[in-house]
This record gives C-alpha cells, structure tokens and sequence, in this order.
C-alpha cells in the first residue's frame, strides 16, 4: 500500500487577495511558512520515507520546511504536481476573473481532462517510484481539489472544496484504487496566531 499525504502549501499574501495564482511563482507569507512548520511537526508523529514537491516557489519552500522537520534532507521535485494553469485568468480573482470572462471560457486555461492526466501519471509515478511508502507531497489547492474530485467522482473537490492553506488530505492506494482517509484537515493549525 502506498499512502500519500496530499498538503497544500503555505499562505502566500496572493491567498489572501484571493487571487488565482496558478503558475505564477509566489512566495510564502511569514504565516504561510509557520503554518509548513506546524504541519511539519504535526507530521512527525508518524513515519514518512519521503517529501516531494511542485516546482513552484511556494510549495517547494513548504515542503522543505516541512522535510526539515522531518528529518529528511532530500527533496524530491515532480513537474505533475505543478498548479493548474489558469491562462489569463492568472492574477485576478474570481470575482475579476467571472467578470472578463462571464462565459467561463478562459484562454489558455488548462483543461480539467489534461489537468486530470497530469495528477493521474503523477500519483503513478510516485508509486513506481516509492513502492509500499509513506510520502509527503506538497502540492496547490487547483491539483489536490482535482484528484479529490477524480478519486470521488466529483463528490468532493473542485467546485465544491475550498481547501485551507496547509491542509493535510491523507489518500492511500489500495486494490488499484486511492481512498481518501480525511481531506482538508487544518487542526494541526488550530493553535495559528490569527
């Protein structure tokens, strides 16, 4: 069995904008980076073989954070697990971004089908790659929300989600098939200064 916990990075101050941020490369906020090392202690009540992370500035800074705590030194980076491309959506919020574009067609904005290969030759690769392991990855609300909604058939995740910032989901592969055990859980962070 492989089990993956699935932890969306750290706030940046484009999350409390509540701007789309999609490939754009952000950094984490001073309370985006307490809240990787939160989660980071949190996670080390339990064994972990490895932290893996999105390319992106934000997720890669929590996860390192996190693996720190962890004691795990290498960080290992996957291009799937990258944020969605939202196009020119990228940068405004939604309001903004409803506004521009009434018709929900939004240019260059990647589509849900390849969105959805993306992650599913992601997750593949990390149980090839990390057979029988407990893995962190560290990933963007628009990629967990999508394997949430692929693995629930749309039950929960994308549309009907809104994931906190450093949210664990803790998913494990079983009888060729992922279960989630708990998504969006943000009680590790309940002790955050507001």
């Amino acid at each position: 069995m492989c089990t993956i916990a699935l932890v969306r990075h750290g706030e940046t101050d484009w999350n409390i904008q509540r701007r789309l941020q999609g490939r754009e490369d952000t950094d984490l906020n001073l309370r985006g980076r307490e809240q990787a090392r939160m989660t980071g202690l949190h996670l080390r009540n339990e064994r972990w073989d490895a932290v893996l992370a999105s390319p992106l500035r934000r997720a890669k800074e929590t996860a390192e954070i996190i693996a720190s705590k962890l004691g795990l030194n290498q960080l290992h980076v996957v291009e799937q697990f990258v944020e969605r491309d939202f196009g020119l959506a990228s940068g405004l919020t939604v309001e903004q971004k409803n506004e521009r574009f009434p018709d929900g067609v939004v240019p260059g904005m990647e589509e849900r089908e390849a969105l959805y290969e993306r992650i599913s030759d992601g997750l593949r690769s990390v149980r090839q790659r990390f057979p029988g392991s407990r893995v962190v990855v560290v990933s963007h609300g628009g990629v967990i929300n999508a394997a949430l909604a692929m693995f629930t058939n749309g039950e929960i995740g994308s549309g009907k989600t809104l994931l906190g910032n450093a949210c664990i989901s803790l998913i494990h592969y079983v009888e060729d098939t992922w279960q989630i055990e708990y998504f969006n859980s943000t009680a590790h962070l309940a002790n955050m200064p507001e």
